[in-house]
């Protein structure tokens, strides 16, 4: 494979200007439904590019072809670059964001049993996010929102590091 390609400068202000400032607990309350599901995918699905361009040699293949949210985590899974539980937890999560570009007044609240899994399937992958889930368990939004923050941490270890 070709030279990785490095995003410094985008690690610091992702970190700062995303992952703190759009997915903390005070935003998530301030926030709709809407709001943070589509924002949380359109950051999700920028790592995950961002993941491919480091990690394929011939990243024009990406901007050459459209491909949708659930090729692309289907090609970090077959690139080894994700585990079969995180594959799940990305499925999910698109299924989550498909309801709410396709149905007009969705909520999570209407998406409880999806909303439900995708956080517990969280909670399985890590344990300290497991507690939190459970001590909130009745606020779906805050759940969910806490669980795209993990995804987006996770994504950008994977991207920056």
């Amino acid at each position: 494979m070709g030279k990785k390609k490095e995003y410094p400068e985008t690690k610091n202000h992702f970190n700062k200007n995303y992952r703190e400032k759009y997915f903390s607990p005070l935003e998530i309350r301030k926030n709709d439904d809407l709001t943070i599901v589509v924002r949380g995918h359109l950051l999700i699905e920028t790592l995950i590019e961002m993941l491919l361009q480091k990690n394929l040699e011939q990243e024009k293949i990406l901007s050459d072809r459209d491909f949708t949210y659930f090729m692309k985590i289907e090609l970090i899974y077959s690139l080894g670059l994700i585990d079969k539980e995180f594959l799940v937890i990305l499925q999910k999560f698109g299924e989550i964001r498909n309801a709410f570009a396709h149905q007009l007044g969705v909520s999570l609240n209407d998406l409880k049993k999806e909303t439900n899994e995708f956080v517990n399937r969280i909670g399985e992958k890590n344990k300290e996010l497991d507690k939190l889930f459970k001590a909130n368990k009745t606020n779906l939004k805050l759940l969910f929102g806490m669980g795209i923050s993990f995804l987006l941490g996770f994504l950008a270890k994977a991207v920056f590091d």
